[in-house]
């Protein structure tokens, strides 16, 4: 039961970590000069998140043979986790929700698990 709990930790930690952030009142976004870098430091936390899903996922998943169904699962999680995220903004000074956000955390989560299943895929397949 503690192994399960340990490879859980990295996601609950990244979820600790997008609320703190969220919950600042301003943040100074670097690189400045492109344009839509709020789009992608969502789609990059949000990116993690999914790769700490996929870890937290791994004990339930004897061999690395997650089933489609555990994907869509992991998908939803992340995808509710960034839509709570968003109304959680709506509520902080100087923060707002918008669906650009959103979109972009649901994106960050659907490529980390579409690349997880890739390289699975790939891992299973050079193993054979």
């Amino acid at each position: 039961m503690y192994r399960k709990v340990a490879w859980g930790l990295p996601a609950f930690i990244m979820a600790g970590l997008i609320f703190y952030v969220s919950s600042l009142e301003k943040i100074e976004l670097p690189l400045d000069l492109i344009s839509f870098n709020d789009l992608l430091f969502h789609g990059a936390a949000y990116f993690f998140f999914g790769i700490t899903l996929m870890v937290a996922a791994y004990p339930w998943n004897t061999y690395l043979e997650y089933p489609l169904r555990t994907y869509g699962i992991l998908a939803v999680i992340g995808i509710l986790y960034g839509l709570s995220d968003e109304i959680h903004q709506s509520f902080v000074p100087n923060r707002t929700c918008t669906v650009s956000d959103f979109l972009a955390d649901s994106t960050g989560v659907m490529l980390a698990l579409a690349g997880a299943r890739m390289w699975i895929k790939k891992a299973k397949i050079d193993r054979a």
